[in-house]
Parts: structure tokens; sequence; C-alpha cells
């Protein structure tokens, strides 16, 4: 779009928040997989500023402490990437509901193909055709697993593939890809928690009610809930609602 950007990631605490939106106040901010931001209620309420009132218009950031009290008129906006969904309590719906949030969950057909992209380009000193090569042999064997394709699995295949073509270990690269692939599928898988399962059915009814706002009998059948855990949830949710309107 051709419009002033900034990029932040791994790590920033809320003060390092409101100084980056300080330094940048007319800029696309775009900050890159930093989970501790959101788990911060102070710089969920600094984000909340940032994002308030309407696109295009300055908004008003405050911060105040005991030896400081100071302010930036930020005109710009906020893009946030993380492999975490927002978490669920009324300070993070209500950030969220100033937000555009977008899933992004590609097909296995589509990792695959982006997989053989990457690979007609090569990589280093390894050709396409020895990256395609690779590829190949990642996508079998991580279906072979009953796996989801995973581009970090890729950059660490071509790793083996190198350290076996210029003779850096005993064990061939297929071996090497097989058994990190195997690791990963044997991995316990954690069971949810209470907690967890009845958030998941909230959110199942957030959903209902958003794409479904006068029908209740369409919310309750899309929801796949029983009758009564879905009027249980629904009445949290509304609760939920009511709270961060006040």
């Amino acid at each position: 779009m051709e419009v002033p950007s900034t990029v932040q990631n791994a790590r920033m605490t809320p003060m390092g928040l409101f100084n980056f939106i300080a330094e940048h106040p007319e800029h696309v901010i775009v900050l890159d997989d930093i989970p501790s931001l959101f788990k911060n209620d102070q710089a969920m309420q600094i984000l909340m500023a940032a994002l308030d009132g309407k696109p295009g218009q300055p908004r008003r950031v405050t911060y105040k402490s005991k030896d400081q009290d100071i302010h930036v008129l930020f005109s710009g906006a906020v893009i946030a990437i993380s492999n975490l969904p927002l978490r669920r309590d009324p300070l993070a719906q209500a950030l969220g509901s100033r937000v555009v949030m977008l899933d992004h969950e590609p097909k296995d057909e589509e990792i695959a193909a982006f997989m053989q992209h990457l690979a007609s380009k090569g990589d280093g000193e390894l050709s396409s055709e020895e990256c395609l090569e690779v590829v190949s042999f990642l996508i079998a064997e991580t279906r072979s697993c009953d796996m989801r394709l995973d581009l970090r699995h890729l950059d660490k295949a071509w790793q083996d593939y190198r350290q076996d073509r210029h003779g850096r270990t005993k064990t061939p690269w297929k071996d090497l890809v097989r058994t990190s692939l195997q690791k990963v599928a044997s991995e316990p898988i954690l069971s949810m928690s209470k907690r967890d399962d009845i958030e998941l059915q909230r959110q199942k009814v957030r959903d209902a009610m958003r794409k479904f706002p006068n029908d209740r009998q369409a919310q309750l059948e899309i929801s796949g809930l029983k009758q009564s855990t879905f009027y249980n949830r629904r009445k949290e949710v509304l609760a939920e609602a009511e709270f961060i309107a006040a």
C-alpha cells in the first residue's frame, strides 16, 4: 500500500509499546508474534486507546505513572500477527471489538504447493531439483505419520540434506527427516481442561450469534451443542457483552 510501516517482534513491555507508538504516530505498526503484550492488561489498554475512534482520525494515547504523565496523538494503524488466539476475557473482548480479526488456516494442499514453490527457487547452494526432492520426501513422510504439513519441518529437512551432502553426519538425510517427524508424531497430546472446553463452547455460541443475530434456533443448530449447554453458554456470553458495554 506504500504507507510507512515498522515492525517489532519477540518482546515488548507496556512502556515500550507506548514509546514505539510515540516514535511512529503515523505508521502502520506491525506487532509480529509478541504474546507477552496480549497477556498484559496495561499493554491491552494502550492498544485499546490506539485503536479507538474512527480510522484516519488521531486517537489520544496516554501513559501515566508516578513520575510522568504523557500522551501522543496516534493516527496510524496496528497489525498484530500471532500463532495464538486472542485470550477470552472482558478486556480482550473489548480490544477484539475494535479490530478486524482474521484466521488463516491453509489446507495441506496449499502448504504443499507453497513448499514446492519455495523449492523451485532453490535454497542457498541447494539446486531447485535437490530442494524439490526433499519436499517430495517430506510431504510423503508427513502424510504417512498422519500429521499436518509444517513449513518449519521444511527448513530443518533442507538442513539435514545439507549435512548429509557435506558428509557431516553418518545418518542419511532421509532417516534424519523421518526420525524427526516420528518424534513429533509420538509426542502426547494434552487433553483439554474443563475451563478450556467451556470457553470453546462459548466461542461456538459467539460465532453462531454473530452469523445469525436474530435467529436463536439457527444459532443452536450451527453451534452443535446440546440445548441446555447452548443456553447456559449463551447466557454467559450475553452477560459478558453487558459487562464490556458497561
